[in-house]
């Protein structure tokens, strides 16, 4: 697949609108998980032992997504990501001590590290090697858009109601929203124009 060719296909806007909402939901975390944490009661030091842990976790999950991604159908597995990723903040919009924090940064971990290798190498198994590079890169345009807007959106709804509990929520939705688009992301079946036969063979 070419870039256009690839634009052409529902799966790239799925695959790229549910990446976009996965990543917004990991920055805007990033951004806010410090404020979070202070405002039930830890201190920064140890909100900053919460998210050491947090970054174990992904990180250690990077390793797994990506062994179980050469292994299995990688579609099924960015949607169970993707609900661990939502639950957790569940959990976390109720965490109000260290225990329970750092539970939720565990799993929220769990399902932010299995999701990043799955959702990029998908698309190399869409669209093909060729093109890889120009079809991440333009796909991850509503990704950029999405991560500037969210955090300053859930920065206003703390000054508003005085605390990150409905934030949370909202990126608990963003994040099974993300799962439900995934699965509607099937592999093109052809190529939408006469270069079919040649590009499936770059497949």
């Amino acid at each position: 697949f070419t870039l256009t060719q690839a634009i052409r296909t529902r799966a790239f806007w799925t695959i790229s609108i549910a990446h976009g909402l996965g990543a917004t939901v990991f920055v805007t975390m990033s951004i806010h998980i410090i404020p979070a944490l202070t405002d039930i009661g830890l201190s920064l030091s140890t909100a900053g032992i919460v998210v050491a842990i947090l970054s174990v976790a992904a990180a250690a999950s990077q390793v797994v997504g990506g062994f179980a991604g050469d292994r299995l159908p990688k579609r099924p597995l960015i949607f169970v990501a993707l609900l661990i990723q939502g639950s957790s903040l569940i959990f976390g919009a109720i965490a109000n001590t260290f225990i329970k924090a750092s539970i939720f940064a565990v799993i929220f971990g769990i399902g932010q590290g299995l999701r990043v290798p799955l959702l990029v190498s998908i698309r190399g198994d869409y669209f093909g090697r060729k093109y890889f590079a120009t079809i991440l890169g333009a796909s991850q345009l509503p990704m950029n858009v999405l991560m500037v807007g969210f955090p300053v959106l859930v920065g206003y709804m703390f000054d508003q109601i005085g605390n990150y509990f409905l934030s949370f929520l909202l990126l608990s939705c963003l994040s099974y929203l993300s799962a439900g688009l995934i699965l509607l992301a099937k592999k093109p079946e052809s190529l939408p124009d006469h270069h079919a036969d040649t590009s499936r063979q770059l497949q």
